[in-house]
């Protein structure tokens, strides 16, 4: 049972590492702050008249 740990434990560290690295070596860095938000609607939408005719 120790060994084990000892084993998925440097396997952890290694992996952990690993994603580290792949992650800091990342060309396109992006943030969601950094994109603008989208337009706002210009007009309000109007609501239909009723669909059924009026006596």
């Amino acid at each position: 049972m120790t060994r084990a740990t000892g084993i998925l434990a440097t396997c952890f560290i290694a992996t952990s590492l690993a994603l580290a690295i792949l992650a800091g070596n990342a060309k396109n860095v992006r943030s969601i702050v950094d994109t603008p938000a989208p337009p706002a609607q210009s007009q309000p939408v109007v609501p239909a008249g009723p669909t059924v005719p009026v006596k």
